[in-house]
């Protein structure tokens, strides 16, 4: 890992290095020429509250990226939602559907006409949500928490298929709700049963005592929950445990809105084709991928608990708020960091911490762009931009080639405007592959090498002063050019890689 720690005296200052850090690394990844998203991501254990990681898409990632059709939404799984779809759920757990039906939060209308396939069916009133349950519990195992949600979407089915997949509980969603969960526990209703402590014990109420947090997906009614359709709030075998426990009073706490935010909770993983969150019209598209950097704003996170701080003149602190010093003065000069004790004041560091993970960006490229012929380099990681392969008795030819390729580059890149940024952009880094093989075996160890570029020297070369430039990345091109426009085909190959 490629480790970056940055220290600032002021949170303005400290933002403004975040967003010049990023823009570092977009740079960075920007020059491997490949697709890579950048999501906002959850700090975790890290600290902070903005953080951001960077991914390449692949099937063999580990993490999964939610992206938008639509818009430039981008999350990973621990914050990625749909939008919410707002549909009229009766307290018996029914959603009723009618030919003027409902809209979701596209103003989309579904109605039982879309229900059955595209056939109206007045069959098709109603369709019962079918309530299922997650259980976890907390790290002091003092807490059962109990999540409630649909087993299968209804606007899912209603406006895109009839197939009815199962959903899967979204654990960060419920973390962010009840922070001390251990989703780790296999079977935590026996774990929570070993451990219980009744609400009251010889008339008193007991300290860390038992108790259950109901959390309820806004697609599920609570209502629905104690009505009388079967459902039930819980399993009947697990009901009769807990009853069977309480002895009496037992403390249990729902939960259907963030606390913080208030929106009705959303415990659901999201799922390629749900509603964009940020546009209207967007659909999102989860994918596998790895994640290749992270920055994190950690503010004072670390250095407020470690006491790394700098004296500045106590004039800059009054409007300090726990963040550390305000806006207003974000540009300091020497006479700000006080001339006598009397003028100095401790002020807590602003950090951030980044990092970019070189082996595993690396082999996260080669699985991106190789295919069944061999590797792909870009040309950034490439051990050469070009390898110039003879046929045999053509090893003079094809020094004269190499020599004069890399002498035009030279002259293209010294030739370069006094204000071009990256003059070694027109110069070309070669190699002859001259061993004593044949041109079929060097050719294919060029393919498996993955050298960006392949200039042959062969047949058209002793009939016509031709070579054959080779680049599979670029729709497998194969084209004949003389030696004078060579170098020119070249670069404009390289500039692409």
């Amino acid at each position: 890992m490629k480790d970056l720690y940055t220290f600032d005296l002021t949170r303005a200052q400290a933002l403004q290095t975040y967003d010049e850090v990023r823009d570092a690394y977009a740079s960075f990844f920007d020059a491997f020429r490949i697709p890579y998203l950048v999501a906002e991501a959850d700090s975790g254990n890290m600290g902070g509250n903005l953080s951001h990681e960077y991914h390449f898409p692949t099937t063999k990632g580990e993490d999964c990226i939610i992206s938008c059709s639509s818009c430039q939404y981008v999350a990973n799984e621990e914050l990625a939602q749909s939008r919410q779809i707002l549909f009229p759920l009766d307290e018996t757990g029914t959603i009723p559907i009618r030919e003027s039906s409902w809209r979701d939060g596209n103003e989309r209308e579904a109605s039982a006409e879309s229900a059955s396939g595209g056939n109206y069916d007045p069959a098709v009133a109603a369709m019962s949500v079918d309530v299922a349950t997650w259980t976890c519990i907390t790290r002091d195992r003092r807490t059962l928490v109990v999540v409630h949600y649909p087993r299968t979407s209804a606007p899912r089915e209603i406006t895109r298929s009839r197939s009815r997949p199962e959903n899967e509980i979204n654990p960060y969603a419920v973390k962010a709700v009840v922070h001390q969960i251990d989703a780790g526990v296999e079977k935590p209703v026996e774990v929570w049963a070993k451990t219980f402590v009744p609400y009251r014990k010889d008339g008193e109420i007991a300290e860390n005592h038992s108790q259950i947090a109901r959390l309820f997906d806004y697609r599920v009614h609570k209502a629905a929950i104690e009505a009388p359709t079967g459902l039930g709030f819980l399993h009947p075998t697990l009901s009769e445990r807990i009853k069977a426990l309480s002895r009496g009073e037992l403390p249990m706490l729902d939960i259907s809105a963030d606390p913080v935010t208030h929106k009705p909770l959303d415990l659901l993983k999201t799922r390629s084709d749900d509603p964009c969150p940020k546009c209207s019209i967007g659909r999102l598209k989860v994918q596998n991928a790895v994640e290749l950097g992270h920055t994190f704003f950690l503010g004072t996170r670390y250095s407020k608990p470690l006491q790394v701080s700098v004296a500045v003149n106590s004039k800059l602190r009054s409007e300090e708020d726990g963040r550390g010093i305000g806006p207003e003065s974000s540009q300091l000069k020497d006479s700000d960091l006080g001339e006598s004790a009397e003028e100095k004041e401790q002020a807590a560091l602003q950090m951030g911490c980044h990092g970019i993970g070189i082996s595993r960006m690396i082999a996260a490229v080669a699985d991106s762009l190789a295919d069944s012929k061999g590797l792909n380099w870009p040309r950034v990681i490439a051990p050469f931009d070009v390898v110039v392969i003879p046929s045999r008795g053509l090893e003079d030819a094809a020094a004269q080639v190499y020599d004069r390729m890399i002498a035009s580059s030279l002259g293209n890149a010294f030739s370069a405007r006094p204000h071009h940024t990256a003059p070694e952009e027109g110069m070309i880094d070669a190699i002859i592959d001259d061993r004593e093989k044949d041109l079929a075996w060097k050719l294919g160890d060029a393919d498996l090498i993955g050298y960006p570029v392949i200039v042959v020297v062969g047949r058209t070369w002793r009939t016509e002063r031709k070579c054959e430039v080779q680049c599979r990345r670029l729709e497998g091109l194969r084209t004949e050019v003389t030696l004078d426009k060579l170098t020119d085909l070249v670069l404009s190959l390289l500039k692409q890689l």
